[in-house]
């Protein structure tokens, strides 16, 4: 009877235990983001023998160990540059005003009428690249707006499985403990 009390308080034990790990590292996985779970508690406890070496050298007045530091001289240069602009037409010289009135004015007509349907295409290139983009902005929008629900959704559920793993875990752990108490103390009341 004894036996196979402290062995059920074991399986109990050991159910809880794997349990609350599975769950540990559910919850580990998801939120630490691939991160290692044991480098920054190895960092911690190397910072933490630091600190302590640093106050038993203070305590026994020993002196640290000298750092060499090379120091290199720095070297700036300086590069000065003219930019030049140079401005270029597509149209060739206008004909002078005083010797052909009407041709200049014909000229000037047609260059202004390109000119307003050069600017016209590209008011119109504007217009569709803008509207382009609003579009494509409505749909990114959008698109992460139903990827931040899914990922919240998935984030509660995982986190709060993990905690259920772990609750349920450390509940089988001290079930286990208190029948494994139990069974020693009727074993001993039984003895005595």
């Amino acid at each position: 009877m004894v036996i196979a009390g402290l062995v059920a308080a074991a399986v109990l034990e050991l159910i809880g235990l794997v349990l609350a790990a599975v769950g540990f590292k559910r919850t580990w996985r998801e939120h630490a983001h691939a991160k290692d779970f044991w480098l920054p508690l190895k960092r911690d406890v190397a910072r933490a023998v630091r600190h302590i070496a640093r106050a038993m050298r203070k305590v026994l007045r020993r002196p640290g160990q000298p750092v060499n530091v090379d120091v290199h001289p720095a070297t700036i240069r300086s590069e000065a540059r003219i930019f030049t602009p140079t401005i270029t037409s597509a149209w060739p010289p206008l004909p002078n005003p005083a010797d052909d009135g009407p041709a200049f004015a014909t000229e000037v007509h047609e260059r202004l009428n390109q000119l307003h349907s050069l600017i016209q295409g590209d008011q119109r290139a504007l217009a569709k690249e803008q509207n382009t983009r609003e579009d494509e902005d409505a749909k990114l929008r959008t698109e992460l707006t139903e990827l931040g629900t899914v990922v919240d959704a998935k984030t509660a559920n995982v986190a709060v499985g993990g905690l259920r793993l772990q609750v349920l875990g450390w509940s089988f752990l001290l079930v286990g403990i208190v029948v494994g108490a139990i069974v020693n103390v009727v074993d001993r009341v039984a003895q005595g």
